[in-house]
């Protein structure tokens, strides 16, 4: 190969090297290139929508279980065993005070009296007896006709007639008094809530007979902590939340005097307004105004959480910066909540799972 055609090839080589940097600056500063670029970017971003955040003042609640309970509740035992021989009662019956409720077996306690009234009848007329002798034999013995032995005896006949027919009447109430206990009344006015007993059933005394409870009042029964107890008074009136049923109003009508060991404090609210279809033992929430505080109210998917972190994202000129909040409560599909952001502030409140802190957002 010659020198001339060495020299050629590597002007060719260089001349095609030099041609093909060209085209590629060419082709980086074209329009179509920074069209792409554009393009590229705008795409990007992401559209979300917001909601402009708006302060309101809003009354904190102290939630807590509540008891509805009967005005009164008792659950009526014997006093002494026997047969129950009647119940003259079905559940779910309104009774009287002192309607007749349940008989237990008497026959044994009548025979009891009807014997005691017969031993009394005989001790007195032995009594009556040795008085009028005792009243002769005074005369005689003041003539001297009898001896003061004689008469002695006759005064220590009649006091022990007389320990016997005392004994004998008090024996007589006693049997009187159990035979009352054969009779269960109503103590007071109400409804048979339960009867745990059948006819012909052998009862003990403490063996349950019947429940009998009264609805003219309802109460809500619940407890607050020690720190609330300025916020509550007798005569306030509180919402109670009662599953299934709705919101009734109490008003306290008892405050303990005295805080139990987790100082909590017992409160009675009695029912007055929204007794319709509510029953003792039902279960429910009361609410006691604590205080107020200023909040901000979103759409509940606006809040983000991250283990025990919430969070919403907050617009800033084109991207979105991540604001902790805390939820204080939630209202239907709103939540009302306060934290690092104010009035004005602009909450996405779509796409949420999209952002990350800086990205570029578009408002839709």
């Amino acid at each position: 190969m010659t020198g001339q055609s060495v020299c050629y090839n590597h002007f060719m080589f260089k001349l095609i090297l030099n041609l093909a940097v060209l085209l590629t600056f060419i082709y980086s500063c074209s329009p179509q290139k920074e069209t792409n670029q554009a393009k590229q970017s705008v795409e990007e971003a992401v559209d979300v929508k917001v909601a402009k955040l708006k302060e309101e003042e809003i009354k904190i609640l102290y939630e807590t279980n509540a008891t509805l309970e009967a005005d009164k509740d008792v659950v009526l035992l014997p006093k002494l065993g026997g047969t129950v021989v009647k119940i003259f009662v079905k559940e779910g019956e309104r009774v009287k005070k002192g309607d007749l409720l349940i008989k237990i077996d008497d026959e044994e306690i009548k025979a009891s009296i009807n014997k005691a009234k017969s031993d009394l009848e005989a001790i007195k007329a032995n009594y009556e007896n040795t008085k009028k002798m005792y009243e002769r034999r005074k005369d005689l013995k003041k003539e001297d006709i009898i001896s003061e032995e004689e008469l002695s005896k006759l005064e220590s006949s009649l006091k022990a007639y007389k320990a016997q027919i005392d004994s004998i009447k008090a024996n007589i109430e006693l049997l009187k008094l159990r035979l009352s206990y054969t009779e269960i009344k109503a103590p007071f006015s109400g409804e048979i809530a339960e009867i745990f007993i059948d006819e012909g059933e052998n009862v003990s005394p403490q063996h349950k007979l019947l429940r009998l409870i009264s609805t003219n009042r309802l109460y809500g029964v619940f407890r607050i902590p020690q720190r609330y107890i300025t916020n509550i008074s007798k005569g306030k009136e509180i919402p109670i939340e009662i599953e299934g049923v709705g919101e009734l109003k109490g008003k306290i009508i008892y405050i303990s005097p005295v805080a139990d060991r987790d100082k909590m404090i017992k409160v009675k609210a009695e029912i007055i307004k929204g007794k319709k279809n509510v029953k003792p033992g039902m279960f429910g929430i009361a609410k006691i105004s604590v205080g107020k505080e200023k909040v901000f109210r979103v759409p509940e998917h606006a809040v983000q959480f991250s283990g025990n972190t919430s969070f919403v994202w907050v617009y800033d000129g084109g991207s979105v910066r991540r604001k902790v909040v805390t939820v204080v409560t939630k209202e239907d599909n709103q939540l009302l909540i306060k934290g690092n952001i104010k009035e004005g502030n602009l909450v996405v409140t779509d796409n949420s799972s999209k952002l990350k802190e800086g990205i570029k957002v578009r408002i839709k």
